[in-house]
């Protein structure tokens, strides 16, 4: 299973990720994990993840789902 810890650290199958999740891919994780099992909106995960920035498009916020997925499930094919 998927354990994101008090420190942020991120453990796969009772295993530390490594290396860790970028800062973007963490807080797109964070809000994900926190929010289980709700959906959770674009707009809302672009306002969560990228606070500070005015001009997300929906399509980084869909190539940061991929690589988070990516790290999170190695071996998935998308």
């Amino acid at each position: 299973g998927l354990v994101l810890d008090e420190n942020d650290h991120v453990w796969l199958d009772g295993k530390m990720l490594v290396p860790p999740l970028t800062d973007l891919e963490l807080r797109l994780l964070q809000v994900l994990y926190r929010r289980a099992p709700e959906i959770v909106s674009h707009e809302m995960l672009i306002q969560e993840v990228w606070a500070d920035s005015v001009n997300v498009e929906k399509h980084n916020l869909r190539k940061l789902v991929d690589r988070l997925r990516e790290r999170l499930e190695p071996g998935l094919v998308l």
